[in-house]
């Protein structure tokens, strides 16, 4: 009886649908907006963005970073960011 009504509040598929949603959100993660993430090489595509600083929220499994023709180049504190250092995979950079 509880578990009827606890599936028709919640529209059922509605309810499985948001609880895989959570489940599986640490195992695909999120893209910078203002980058492009192409998942099958973990390159991710930052060029000609505008971006002033690193970018924030980059995939941990990064291999490849593009960040050609941004502001960065300027401000070479990046080195220091916490979201460069999380990316223990990194090989490539290409900035300038």
């Amino acid at each position: 009886e509880l578990g009827r009504d606890l599936g028709r509040g919640l529209g059922g598929w509605s309810f499985t649908l948001l609880v895989l949603l959570l489940l599986l959100s640490p195992v695909f993660p999120q893209c910078p907006d203002s980058c492009h993430c192409v998942w099958e090489s973990s390159m991710v595509l930052c060029t000609d963005a505008g971006l002033r600083e690193f970018p924030q929220g980059l995939p941990p499994d990064t291999v490849t970073l593009h960040l050609e023709r941004n502001y960065i180049h300027n401000n070479w504190d990046f080195l220091n960011s916490p979201s460069l250092l999380l990316l223990v995979h990194l090989i490539h950079l290409f900035i300038d």
